[in-house]
């Protein structure tokens, strides 16, 4: 899966977003990319305590772009992006990989805890892909179609389904 995030800051200082986010059951961040003068850019991998140096020379000391995800307990990571700009927006993508449970039932990252606001007003959207049928909670209001032999699920989200969780599909598995 991929989690696109839009950090704003109406402030007129730079500002840093911090949020933990508890990962589907088993899963793990795969990749991260922060978008750095509306190009996305890579992130790279490393122990925590280079990437914690790291993120302090360049986001603190220089005060340029980066986001730091680090996994302090299984199942959990935390995100720290510095600095969003005064007025402005910083744009990261976290991808996370993690197999579909048994039964089918697939809960959505949640963050857990933060220091910004997640706007209500807000689009929150989920696009999901399987070659199995998809399915969702009426409360989301999904879409199903099927194209090139593929389910394809689309649905509004919730703040709350963000941040308070119970936002999930079910896929129809083979016994």
């Amino acid at each position: 899966g991929e989690w696109t995030l839009y950090f704003h800051n109406s402030d007129d200082r730079p500002q840093e977003a911090r949020c933990r986010i508890a990962l589907p059951q088993d899963g793990c961040v795969s990749r991260l990319t922060l978008w750095v003068k509306d190009t996305p850019e890579e992130a790279a991998y490393a122990a925590t305590p280079k990437v914690k140096a790291a993120y302090k020379s360049v986001a603190v000391e220089q005060q340029r772009d980066p986001v730091l995800i680090t996994q302090p307990a299984p199942g959990v990571v935390f995100m720290q992006c510095f600095p969003v700009p005064p007025g402005g927006v910083m744009r990261v993508r976290v991808t996370f990989t993690a197999p579909i449970p048994q039964d089918g039932n697939f809960q959505l990252p949640l963050i857990t805890d933060r220091n910004f606001l997640i706007q209500e007003d807000q689009p929150h959207s989920l696009w999901v892909q399987a070659r199995n049928t998809l399915s969702a909670a009426a409360k989301h209001s999904p879409s199903v179609t099927s194209a090139d032999g593929y389910s394809v699920l689309t649905c509004k989200l919730t703040a709350g389904d963000i941040a308070d969780g119970g936002a999930g599909f079910h896929v129809s598995r083979q016994p």
